[in-house]
């Protein structure tokens, strides 16, 4: 009895981590926004929802009949498959992302600055935190010469203009050009 208890448990878990990653990828991310927990990726939470969905069945999938057993085995190769090229392309693409916040004076705004670098390309994404946990896209980036990433290097300079916009002056990684962005949030929402 303990086993069919510790069964549906996780099958509760499993279904709550589908609802999670149906929501996050279906109805959240179109809208432009993100779950940012602790300054972890949303790309590795996105992952890690996704692993949980291929993994619980593999777990509570105990097949009753002897013929079936060979489905379960199927499965479990292609579910095994599938994870080491989920983990594969999440370390070759999304695993070099950091996350910088930044508060307003007063303290009622956040920008969200998400930097990214990829071979000779390097962007940043600008979000305002919404909630604790969300993060809504300004629909602003700016993009740097040679994969630099100047919030990484500290070379950079924040200025609120007011408790709705900011200015950002950035080193753009070539020949010591600094280029300015300015992020509106009314502008933006």
């Amino acid at each position: 009895m303990d086993n069919k208890k510790f069964l549906l448990k996780l099958k509760k878990s499993w279904f709550v981590i589908l609802v999670l990653f149906i929501l996050i990828r279906c109805i959240l991310n179109p809208q432009g926004i993100k779950v940012l927990l602790f300054n972890i990726s949303p790309n590795f939470i996105n992952l890690i929802l996704f692993l949980g969905i291929l993994i619980f069945p593999i777990i509570f999938w105990v097949p009753e009949k002897r013929e079936v057993k060979w489905i379960k085995i199927s499965y479990n190769i292609i579910a095994s498959i599938i994870m080491v090229l989920s983990l594969i392309i999440y370390v070759f693409l999304f695993s070099e992302i950091k996350y910088f916040n930044f508060t307003s004076p007063n303290g009622n705004r956040t920008l969200v600055v998400e930097e990214d670098s990829f071979l000779l390309s390097g962007r940043s994404y600008f979000y305002e935190k919404k909630f604790g946990i969300f993060i809504k896209s300004l629909s602003k980036e700016i993009s740097t010469d040679d994969g630099f990433r100047p919030f990484s290097t500290d070379s950079y300079r924040l200025t609120w203009k007011d408790e709705d916009t900011v200015k950002i002056e950035y080193d753009f990684g070539s020949a010591g050009i600094w280029k300015n962005e300015r992020i509106d949030f009314k502008r933006s929402n």
